[in-house]
């Protein structure tokens, strides 16, 4: 029918290139329960990254010199969570733009860990949104299968899902999608 798929498991977005907000707001969705200090430590350092081996790197660095036991068990636990994402991602090759050109099906389900999907997941729904504020008109079809994974009405009711797919929604509307 004239799709393209796109395994995200041998290949993927470079999630560095990206807000370093977005990729805190991705983490703290797919890592239910993550303490402020952890997002901190993560903002911070993502924030000078390029890789999540350089990004790991410098947390187990930053585990061993810490003095401060909170700041220093975050951290600990913040590169726990991080290692998760970084075995389940391909090769940073793609991009937005990639998205954009003709009919294009992201398969998520190669991706080895549930937290690196819904990470991904969101990920890309930011990414794409700031591409189609971006731009105008823009027409757009978006389909999301088991979007119920991202919407679980308790976790929305706790606060903990980043309601960017309800922005999304109401947000792009305006721009033909």
């Amino acid at each position: 029918m004239g799709f393209r798929v796109l395994d995200l498991s041998p290949e993927c977005f470079d999630v560095f290139s990206c807000d370093v907000s977005d990729l805190v707001e991705a983490a703290n969705l797919a890592f239910p329960g993550m303490a402020d200090v952890q997002r901190s430590l993560l903002f911070q350092h993502a924030s000078t990254a390029s890789s999540f081996t350089e990004l790991s790197w410098d947390l187990e660095r930053r585990s061993r010199v810490e003095e401060v036991g909170n700041v220093k068990g975050a951290a600990v636990a913040l590169l726990q969570r991080l290692r998760l994402l970084e075995e389940a991602f391909g090769e940073p090759r793609l991009s937005v733009e990639d998205l954009f050109n003709g009919r294009v099906v992201l398969d998520f389900s190669r991706v080895r860990t549930e937290e690196a999907r819904v990470f991904l997941a969101e990920l890309v729904l930011r990414m794409c949104y700031k591409w189609a504020m971006k731009r105008s008109p823009l027409r757009l079809c978006l389909v999301i299968d088991e979007a119920h994974r991202l919407l679980s009405r308790v976790e929305a009711l706790q606060g903990r899902v980043e309601p960017i797919l309800n922005r999304f929604m109401r947000e792009v509307r305006k721009l033909g999608v």
